[in-house]
Order: structure tokens, then sequence, then C-alpha cells
């Protein structure tokens, strides 16, 4: 039989708190518990809210950021999207191709570039957004319930 999700924690607990050295153990659980569940909630997030419309994580991520500050180079958007420099050229690649952001070469030095959002990819992280905001509130609401 599987450990369920709290006999796993104390197990965790229990090999780090055994550990040389001074291992405070609420702070263990604070961690431990803040990356399982940013983990179950991106992973949720992906299937239900962003697959659903066309896009990943990194990609939605990026057009997020497009749209809160507008025109950026690549590697700001990394930066701030929280993804890797790979992956924006990944995801620019698909954003581009499906009319929802574009890479733009400065007039003035063809080596400078900066990603925009289309029309199109700001109505489509209008419409994500929302889906992803009534995912995270009926999470919020299951999560108060059991409490």
């Amino acid at each position: 039989m599987q450990p369920d999700f709290a006999a796993y924690e104390r197990a965790a607990r229990d090999r780090v708190t055994a550990l040389d050295g001074e291992i405070d153990a609420e702070t263990f659980a604070v961690a431990f518990n803040a990356f399982r569940l940013s983990t179950w909630l991106l992973q949720d997030f992906e299937t239900n809210v962003y697959r659903p419309h066309g896009l990943s994580l990194a990609g939605f991520r990026l057009l997020f950021t497009l749209w809160t500050l507008g025109d950026l180079p690549p590697a700001e958007v990394a930066r701030l999207a929280g993804v890797t420099k790979a992956a924006v050229s990944a995801s620019l690649n698909t954003l581009e191709r499906d009319g929802l952001a574009a890479r733009v070469r400065s007039e003035t030095d063809a080596r400078r570039v900066t990603v925009r959002l289309t029309a199109a990819g700001a109505r489509r992280v209008e419409v994500v957004y929302r889906v992803q905001n009534e995912r995270g509130a009926s999470c919020s609401a299951a999560s108060r319930a059991r409490n």
C-alpha cells in the first residue's frame, strides 16, 4: 500500500530532523507543504486551465507577464515569469504560430528583440486568467471547508 501524504510528511520530517545539526521541524513542515501545494496547484492549473485553452504553463506565464508589463526583451520575460530563456524561446515559437505574441526587431539594431502581446494574446490571457481565478477560488473553498 502506498503511504498517504500525512505519512510521507511525518517520515520526511523524521528523516531530516535526524540529520546532524539543528534542523527545525516547523521550518521543514512549512517548506515541505509550500512546495507540495505549489506543485499540486501548478499541475492542476496546467491540466484544467492552461491546456484546455491551448497553452502551457510557460506560455501562460509569458503571456501574463507581457499583459501586465507590456513589451519586454525575452531575457526579461524569462526572469519575471520565472521560466528559463529556453522555455521562453520554445513558448514564443508556439505563441507566435498561434498569433498570441510576436517578436519585434529593433529598427536601429536588428540584434535587439522585444516580445509583444497581440490583441488575440491579450484576449486569451483575460479569458484564461478568469478560469484560473475561478479554479483557485474553488480550491481555496475546498481547503477552507476541510478546516
